[in-house]
């Protein structure tokens, strides 16, 4: 039965009804659906879909017994009041109730319902769960991000061996996790954004599957200012200052730990940071938002698997921490006290490196010499290796070492014959902006969702034609906008281009001019500036 957007339906049927065949029930979008009639005389329906039935109060206690039933969906019934007392599914395996602003309790939980995989809660006005909720052992993902009632989690929520995603984003008024979390053996990703959380408990290193956890905007975490306020099993001590805390394992037991998530947690002292080097397999670490002005080296150089480090919005660190080998991604935006970068040009696989708004730099009369140093280190590093790589940073220069400029916010460059060789690697472009109104390209990167420089390269062919491209270099931020200039430098290699283009035309030789610009219509661009890069540029990049 499918009668999705049917606005007439306000019930299906007054009286009970036998419909033995009857499989599979879509309702979806019935928006004068009051409430649902008597299910018992469709003992074999195995999918209910009631999603956006925004008038729907109340749902018949009979779905509580529908033994077959796989699916029940009923995502944004926002006036959905009640559910039956009890259910008792033992088939279901996936319950949507996320949007039903207006529930406020979840049904007991009668016998075993092994085959429940997933269970959304989100956005809804729980503020509990019952204890009942261990009989969901085979559960793998509870969503309850954004129940701003909800206060607790049951201690059998620890039971649960098989749950591999716990989401508890934004329950505002959440200040505690059970203290036998770490018996979730299975447990892969835990996410506490925006929440009242003060402590983390200490069992959590016992959970030595989580690969991802998340505990942005916990603002409480970093209120007593000690690493008692994260985790509170660790004995360390920092500026004489000893740490109180149950003597425990360290966080070495969280052993598959790839992302962490501190960022906005108003943490001060950065002494805090020192057991980090403890996590070895962190790949991944955003401590954006906080107010440390330094982190101990010992914290992050340790880390020989980081890739992306994000530091954005940290105003008072003035100088960055000694960094691994492996360091890919620098993101430091906004990091208004920030004094120097001379220390980048250690790091060979580093290829992004976003220093937006950090004004500091530009006291140093160092600065101009010290980014072009950065730039022909990772040209030297990096270009062999393909891809893309890139800086922003402070300033507007168009560096002398671009055989191509241009003011503007496009160029174009004629292509000489035979331009290009098995010795040529790829296009190194730069662009100087004053900005002064906002501009945003949103894009994905590791870390969150960002805004980002539009690019695009057009290659125009003997014959007239042209072949185009449109890409993106990402940049982090609370803002979008510069208050001053900013210099981008980046690097295209072929390989990354050609991917795009090769079905089009024979030979890259065809092309007779390349022309680069900004996709964005806002930035003011002051100039751009653009190098074919071969392999001699890169053996002797002055």
């Amino acid at each position: 039965m499918h009668l999705v957007n049917d606005v007439r339906i306000i019930q299906l049927w007054n009286t009970y009804k036998v419909l033995g065949k009857l499989k599979y029930i879509n309702l979806s979008h019935s928006q004068n659906l009051v409430r649902t009639p008597d299910f018992s005389g469709t003992p074999n329906l195995e999918r209910l879909v009631l999603e956006e039935c925004t008038s729907l109060v109340e749902i018949n206690f009979s779905v509580g017994d529908l033994g077959r039933l796989v699916l029940l969906n009923l995502k944004n019934c926002r006036n959905l009041k009640t559910l039956p007392e009890s259910i008792r599914l033992e088939k279901l395996e996936i319950f949507i109730l996320s949007g039903c602003l207006k529930l406020k309790s979840f049904p007991e939980i009668e016998g075993k319902m092994n085959c429940l995989a997933e269970l959304y809660l989100g956005a809804t006005a729980l503020s509990e769960l019952p204890a009942s909720i261990e009989n969901l052992s085979g559960v793998g993902v509870i969503n309850l991000s954004y129940c701003k009632r909800l206060e607790s989690l049951p201690r059998s929520i620890s039971r649960l061996k098989c749950l591999k995603t716990l989401d508890v984003s934004g329950c505002s008024k959440l200040k505690k996790l059970p203290d036998d979390l770490g018996l979730l053996i299975g447990l892969e990703e835990l996410h506490c954004t925006d929440t009242a959380i003060r402590t983390i408990p200490s069992s959590v290193s016992l959970l030595k599957n989580l690969k991802h956890l998340s505990l942005r905007k916990c603002n409480a975490l970093g209120l007593q200012g000690s690493s008692s306020s994260f985790f509170p099993w660790l004995q360390e001590k920092s500026h004489g200052q000893k740490f109180m805390g149950i003597n425990f394992h360290n966080l070495s037991g969280l052993c598959s730990l790839t992302n962490l998530d501190l960022s906005d947690c108003n943490i001060s002292n950065g002494g805090i940071l020192c057991n980090l080097g403890f996590l070895l397999s962190l790949v991944e670490l955003n401590l954006d938002g906080n107010n440390f002005p330094n982190i101990p080296a010992a914290s992050i150089s340790s880390l020989t698997r980081l890739k992306v480090l994000a530091l954005a919005g940290c105003r008072r660190l003035e100088i960055f921490p000694e960094l691994p080998p492996s360091i890919e991604k620098l993101y430091a935006d906004e990091c208004t006290s920030l004094k120097s970068i001379d220390q980048l040009t250690k790091y060979p696989m580093l290829r992004t490196v976003s220093l937006r708004k950090c004004h500091q730099l530009l006291k140093d009369k160092r600065h101009a010499s010290i980014l072009d140093s950065l730039w022909k280190h990772m040209l030297k590093e990096l270009s062999m290796m393909g891809g893309r790589f890139s800086i922003y940073a402070p300033g507007v220069e168009i560096p002398e070492w671009f055989t191509h400029k241009n003011s503007g916010a496009s160029i174009s460059v004629a292509l000489p014959k035979n331009w290009y060789t098995h010795d040529f690697m790829g296009f190194a472009i730069c662009a100087g902006f004053d900005m002064k109104t906002p501009f945003i390209l949103s894009c994905v990167n590791y870390l969150q969702t960002f805004q980002g420089l539009g690019m695009r390269c057009q290659f125009t062919c003997h014959d007239g034609s042209f072949s185009e491209v449109s890409s993106s270099f990402g940049l982090i931020g609370s803002e979008n906008h510069l208050d001053l200039g900013h210099t981008f430098l980046g690097y295209l290699s072929f390989d990354s281009l050609w991917w795009a283009f090769e079905h089009m035309v024979y030979s890259p030789n065809n092309w007779i001019q390349f022309e680069f610009g900004a996709s964005n219509e806002n930035p003011v661009i002051k100039g751009l500036g653009v190098r074919l890069v071969y392999k001699n540029d890169i053996n002797d990049p002055e």
